[in-house]
């Protein structure tokens, strides 16, 4: 009788440490949405923080509900900012605290205002932590997992960017960085609205959790 019973338990310990991972290959990815915030109806004005502070604006869960959006000019003058960074406060930067792993299709979508044939550049960055690289060396530079140049429509519109089969891991936070192409050569100029009821500037991907059932908190 106890050899039978210690077989049963025997049996049942090996079940449970196969359910283990069996369990763990069930997680199936979430869909996610974090929408693009800001602090001031002019994004130029949060200059002293995205930058001197490095305090970026954010992107969580939270759709926008303000009637009038927030907006913003990427930057695009002199020799202009530097944008070979993992994120820079001088250009339109947000950042969403998340953590799991991107699969799938990502996609950016923008409202916009554009003057004739502009573009504009997206750069993804998981964890980026403003890293620049430069003629004066690296401050720990981290090249995007995704970046892609899209035109823009001239006036009011909406500018897209979609990457297809993405795949990295956050283990806090996910940057967007938006710049011109080529500046200051190429005199584009465009303004980003976000943060307001039919102004929901986003990005959309799937995700599977770390932990938890959401990978944005």
């Amino acid at each position: 009788m106890k050899r039978t019973l210690v077989v049963f338990l025997a049996l049942g310990l090996m079940a449970g440490a196969l359910a283990v991972p069996a369990q763990a290959k069930k997680a199936k990815p979430v869909a996610t949405t974090l929408y693009m915030h800001g602090t001031q109806p002019a994004g130029e004005a949060e200059l002293p923080d995205t930058w001197l502070s490095s305090t970026w604006m954010t992107m969580d869960a939270t759709k926008p509900t303000d009637a009038a959006p927030k907006s913003m000019f990427v930057t695009n003058y002199l020799a202009g900012p530097n944008t070979t960074c993992s994120g820079n406060g001088l250009v339109p930067t947000w950042r969403g605290t998340m953590a799991g792993t991107v699969k799938g299709t990502l996609t950016i979508t923008l409202n916009t205002v554009g003057s004739p044939a502009a573009k504009l550049q997206a750069d993804v960055f998981p964890d980026g932590n403003g890293g620049c690289e430069s003629s004066l060396g690296s401050t720990g530079y981290t090249p995007p997992v995704a970046t892609a140049v899209q035109d823009v429509p001239p006036g009011p519109g909406t500018t897209t960017f979609t990457f297809k089969n993405v795949n990295f891991k956050a283990a806090a936070s996910l940057v967007i960085m938006l710049s011109i192409p080529g500046a200051p050569a190429n005199p584009y100029q465009v303004r980003v609205l976000y943060d307001g009821a039919g102004f929901e500037s986003s990005v959309k991907f799937s995700c599977i959790p770390a932990s938890g059932s959401s990978c944005a908190s």
